[in-house]
């Protein structure tokens, strides 16, 4: 029996009881109690499934990194080198890709401050319709 229902069961038995002692003037300290049943015990799954998705983030980043910084390091004989970052820097055909990577990541980056940082004000210090909305994300 659900412990909810044991409450309307027992309130239920307490109506006729209660017209009875006041009809017959007893105290009023009686008390009537009955048993319920302990709900089972759910197992919680949040923290498994957290800690599981959490580890499957961690590899899905550290092996492409991990890869990147090794390929970085070496040589195509997998010998430690810094050869690869001497080309980089000084042969002209990376240098135009290099720039252009810089000046991309740089714009995107001050572009996204630009926008977020009056937004970031706008949703903490203003009453601003959507405000919930945007606070859930």
């Amino acid at each position: 029996m659900r412990p909810h229902c044991a409450l309307i069961l027992r309130d239920a038995a307490k109506a006729p009881l209660l017209r009875m002692r006041r009809t017959f003037g007893l105290a009023d300290s009686m008390t009537l109690t009955t048993p319920t049943i302990a709900p089972k015990a759910r197992i919680d799954w949040t923290k498994p499934v957290l800690w599981l998705f959490a580890a499957f983030m961690i590899v899905l980043i550290v092996l492409p990194l991990s890869w990147l910084v090794v390929y970085a390091f070496t040589d195509k004989a997998r010998h430690p080198t810094l050869q690869n970052f001497v080309t980089l820097f000084t042969n002209p055909d990376f240098l135009d890709p290099l720039l252009t990577t810089a000046i991309i990541a740089t714009t995107s980056a001050v572009i996204c401050c630009i926008v977020a940082a009056p937004i970031g004000w706008l949703v903490s210090r203003t009453d601003m319709p959507g405000r919930q909305t945007s606070a859930r994300w």
